[in-house]
């Protein structure tokens, strides 16, 4: 046989838009035949696109993937290229588990103009084996598997899975979807059935695989080691751009790649960069070689794919966790802007270190033009953080504007004064956190969203993660806004992140150094005075890593797993803190108890109740809030382990308090340093 060439199409893939999806894989499929390709490999869902919502419910949706699809086909018609894509599958013969017409995520072979019918289905597409269902995955709310076809036929699973001759007569190839390579905790293994019992020379892997932090040394250890434990190479594509679930935002990263027969790397797709890959492959010998790599925003032969994401892809992953949390949040929201025809934002920046940061980020993914900084004091913010709130705007060259909002509070409060409810009612006492809650409210529902309507704008939630865990912001004022760019992001990942846009991205001071010194404060009364050092109830170098402990953990911490370890003295190795810092804030049991039972309850209990409401989150973690971090709306209750952990703690302690208050030292009888 003569070698193959194998195309990857690493393209974008929008959500709910066959047409806009099925327009830009022709881009590559004509480039794929300019480059000589035999067989031009599409990622998973690339015509509806995966994250969809229940659009899988609406008839015309599917009509409309169906005539995608045929059309599809007819691009093939000349016989000089095929095209193994990934899409929804729909049979109207039967019907699904939902009671509607059976549908899944689906691999199609097209060539000749027309499908390649699966052998045992007869079916002009093979669905995906193992269906995900954790994190943002639910599959099985609407789709269709291999397993539960082959559980309800009663044969082996080797008869739905999809081997097929591709390119060559006697070349088999193993096809699969995503999830079926990712196997380790699944009863079946699709991989190992297309090799072992079809005979597959090589594995070919379409995928839509979201990005969080670190993915990509998984993806690459996960899929080495099957290449080399089956000894067959492995192709695998990946889509670039932004889908969501509703409330969770994430972005897709590419990261494409082939491995060779023994596990090497021979190819591996930029970092958010859509882009074609060719790849030679020997049927005979396995041997595979890296031809030629196309980016698709630059093109060949006068196509090229024009897109906002092209300016803040890179050629690989960076190795640096900020950088890469940073390209891929701005990566993420230059298509969320581009496909949400958000063109301005106005940002309200307080002088402190969150809106700071998302003024960085969305001055480089919309300009600084179209950045407006508004900063809205009252009698509460220090000059210094105003000056600071000032300054950013000047560094970084973003419109400004100062809206003062004491005279409007003050009209609030006036007004609160003489309101009562019924005859003889009294006035109403409005108590200071009742004062607080007016400011937040003020600047986001009066002054931001007025500014945003006028100027065609949107206004984003600068709340941090740990903010958000435990609802430490205000209903309709500061959790407004159309996106929460950096709700995946704990505090000292913020403050990383700034100090990161300052030496490596605008190589000078942009996030001024009165925002990263000042202490983290909302500055909505006299007892969150900054110049007196005033600032959260949170003291974030623990904080944000007891909140981690309840929400990012993979076996998840609740109050009694801490409480345990803090009795065992094993809490700070097993959160990560500062050896010491557990005892410096927390001199006795009761203290720390209180602590804990304060931030635990506002995470299950209020905190809850407003991320219920919260903007949409671009995810950048492995946890983000949304629909990877589902919550219910209920009491909040402590556990009976807890409850009796709490009771020995406090009564050891309190009989400790009561012996040393009856020692000699204490009642003066011995003086210290005495004989």
């Amino acid at each position: 046989m003569t070698d193959m060439k194998i195309g990857l199409a690493q393209m974008r893939v929008r959500s709910q838009s066959p047409r806009r999806n099925f327009s830009e894989l022709k881009q590559y499929i004509q480039m794929a035949r300019l480059q000589g390709a035999h067989v031009l490999m599409c990622p998973e869902m690339c015509i509806p696109g995966y994250f969809v919502g229940d659009a899988w419910e609406r008839a015309g949706f599917l009509a409309e993937l169906e005539d995608v699809h045929a059309q599809l086909a007819a691009e093939t018609a000349d016989g000089k290229i095929a095209l193994v894509f990934g899409s929804l599958g729909i049979d109207r013969t039967a019907r699904g588990e939902d009671g509607r017409v059976r549908i899944g995520s689906a691999l199609y072979h097209a060539r000749r103009g027309g499908f390649e019918p699966h052998t045992r289905t007869g079916l002009p597409f093979t669905y995906k084996t193992l269906s995900p269902n954790y994190r943002e995955f639910s599959d099985t709310r609407h789709f269709t598997d291999n397993r539960s076809l082959a559980f309800a036929a009663g044969v082996p699973l080797g008869q739905f899975v999809r081997a097929q001759s591709l390119g060559s007569p006697g070349f088999v190839a193993g096809l699969c979807l995503c999830e079926d390579g990712w196997d380790e905790d699944y009863a079946h293994h699709p991989l190992d059935v297309l090799v072992k019992e079809h005979g597959a020379r090589a594995l070919l892997n379409l995928s839509c695989s979201p990005f969080t932090a670190g993915k990509r040394d998984k993806r690459l250890r996960v899929f080495s080691a099957k290449a080399r434990s089956l000894a067959t190479p492995v192709f695998y594509v990946n889509c670039v751009g932004t889908q969501n679930v509703g409330k969770t935002v994430y972005g897709l990263d590419g990261g494409s790649f082939v491995f060779s027969s023994d596990g090497g790397l021979i190819y591996e797709g930029g970092f958010f960069r859509e882009e074609l890959a060719i790849v030679s492959f020997d049927p005979d010998t396995g041997a595979c070689a890296l031809d030629e790599t196309v980016r698709m925003d630059q093109g060949v032969g006068g196509t090229a794919v024009t897109s906002k994401l092209a300016r803040f892809s890179l050629d690989t992953c960076p190795t640096n966790p900020v950088a890469e949390k940073r390209v891929a949040l701005e990566a993420t929201l230059a298509a969320v802007c581009e496909e949400w025809n958000i063109a301005r934002t106005v940002i309200g920046v307080s002088g402190g270190i969150d809106s700071a940061l998302s003024a960085c980020v969305f001055s480089r993914v919309l300009g600084v033009e179209n950045t407006f900084l508004v900063n809205m004091p009252s009698r509460f913010n220090a000059m210094l953080t105003r000056d600071a709130a000032r300054a950013l705007a000047e560094n970084l060259g973003c419109p400004f504007l100062e809206a003062p909002i004491e005279d409007s509070v003050a009209l609030t409060l006036h007004e609160m004064k003489g309101w009562t409810f019924g005859p003889g009612a009294r006035a109403l006492e409005v108590t200071g956190l009742v004062r607080e809650n007016i400011q937040a409210r003020d600047r986001s529902a009066r002054v931001l969203s007025a500014l945003a309507a006028s100027l065609g704008a949107v206004f984003p939630c600068n709340a941090n993660k740990a903010e958000s865990t435990v609802g430490y912001s205000t209903l309709y004022g500061d959790q407004s806004g159309f996106l929460a760019p950096l709700a995946d992001l704990w505090k000292h990942d913020v403050y990383a992140m700034a100090l990161h846009y300052n030496a490596e991205v605008f190589h000078r001071v942009v996030v001024p150094a009165a925002t990263l010194d000042v202490v983290p404060s909302a500055e909505l009364s006299d007892a969150q005075d900054v110049t007196a050092g005033k600032g959260d109830p949170l003291t974030y170098e623990f904080h944000d890593r007891l909140f981690a402990a309840w929400v990012e953990r993979w076996t998840r911490f609740e109050a009694t797993d801490c409480l345990e370890r803090y009795l065992a003295g094993t809490l700070e190795r097993d959160l990560g803190c500062t050896p010491g810092l557990i005892a410096r804030l927390f001199p006795t049991a009761a203290d720390f108890i209180a602590d804990l039972e304060r931030w635990w309850s506002l995470y299950v209990g209020m905190g809850a109740f407003k991320r219920a409401q919260a903007p949409p989150v671009v995810a950048l973690s492995r946890r983000a809030f949304g629909s990877d971090h589902r919550d219910c709306l209920g009491p909040v209750e402590f556990s009976s382990r807890y409850l009796a952990l709490k009771g020995a703690a406090l009564a050891e302690a309190a009989l400790a308090e009561c012996a040393l208050a009856a020692s000699p030292l204490a009642m003066g009888t011995v003086r210290p340093g005495s004989p």
